[in-house]
């Protein structure tokens, strides 16, 4: 069962590995080597952003114990709010739920998950760019 839980809440780690060997397939170097050189580099990003979720289990670790004790008495919805952002938080979420045998509660806290829309408008905003010559302002 343990076991099961380390797979599920890294997922999306396995995910970015699998899409990295992926990515190294194809033979790319027999066309050109500029582009086994973009090949190389998107599979470095992907095993890049990979390591960095593996990393976090103990953060995850950390943050399951403390939603699992808050909500061992009750159900508490206000808790599971901020973790309702992010994809990888909502899989502990559902964790957690799990852990607790209150899985019907995941679709009460579904309100607390961004619309697809509204998480684009929040990471793409206008930026205002002032160049300055001579501490002037053009």
């Amino acid at each position: 069962m343990k076991y099961f839980r380390v797979l599920y809440l890294n997922s999306y780690a396995l995910l970015l590995i699998l899409s990295g060997v992926l990515i190294l397939l194809p033979p790319f170097h027999k066309i050109s080597r500029v582009f086994l050189c973009f090949q190389i580099i998107a599979a470095l990003k992907c095993f890049m952003v990979s390591f960095r979720l593996f990393s976090a289990w103990n953060e995850k670790k950390r943050m399951m114990a403390l939603l699992f004790n808050r909500n061992q008495r009750e159900f508490r919805a206000d808790t599971f709010k901020v973790y309702m952002q992010a994809p990888c938080s909502r899989l502990l979420v559902k964790s957690v739920l799990k852990q607790l045998g209150q899985k019907q509660h995941y679709r009460d806290l579904l309100i607390y998950k961004p619309s697809l829309l509204q998480s684009i408008k929040e990471t793409i905003r206008p930026v205002d760019t002032k160049i300055y010559i001579n501490e002037d302002v053009l």
